[in-house]
């Protein structure tokens, strides 16, 4: 109710999280000509939902935790937050917890597990794009159109073995490659 001036019903709530249905119906729109306070509460819920939906995505997929509201009561100090290397934080653990033969879902996000693996791995990788104008920003638009190399069989099954069959040099560092990236350098 503090941040947003809407509390869910329980339907719409479990164990501390909110569904993101939820937030997308609720906060779709903002009204015209609004309070600032109606605004705020908008970018906010707007704001949760997108890390609930992108950086710390969950293994449910439709809910975001509550707990990073307070994050967003003011949104200077959100804009000095470190969001990129909590994101990066978040996904190491979450591939740790993916690792583990009981679990078969993913969380993090997974744009950036995306973008590393295009980087840096040959396994399913889109053709790259020579277009100058996507050497910079948003760093994943290099690659772009359908997968190289045959695509008959591409299960689980095969990016499984394909990954397990790379030597260690074949696979750098997740740290070097943002570190590398960070900035538009190479």
């Amino acid at each position: 109710m503090k941040y947003l001036g809407r509390t869910p019903d329980s339907v719409s709530t479990s164990g501390g999280m909110v569904k993101l249905s939820w937030l997308k119906e609720t906060f779709s729109g903002c009204p015209e000509n609004c309070s600032l306070d109606i605004i705020e509460r908008h970018t906010r819920a707007y704001l949760l939902y997108l890390v609930g939906s992108t950086i710390f995505s969950t293994t449910t997929g439709n809910k975001v935790p509550v707990m990073y509201l307070p994050l967003f009561e003011n949104f200077d100090q959100a804009g000095r937050y470190a969001w990129g290397a909590a994101a990066l934080a978040f996904l190491y653990r979450a591939l740790g917890n993916a690792s583990l033969r009981s679990q078969c879902t993913i969380s993090g996000c997974l744009t950036m597990l995306q973008c590393w693996s295009y980087f840096r791995l040959n396994i399913g990788r889109p053709r790259l794009s020579h277009d100058p104008i996507h050497d910079r920003f948003p760093f994943v638009c290099r690659w772009k159109g359908k997968h190289t190399g045959p695509t008959a069989n591409r299960d689980v099954t095969f990016y499984r073995k394909s990954l397990d069959s790379l030597k260690p040099s074949e696979v750098s560092n997740i740290f070097t490659f943002f570190l590398c990236t960070r900035g538009g350098r190479k």
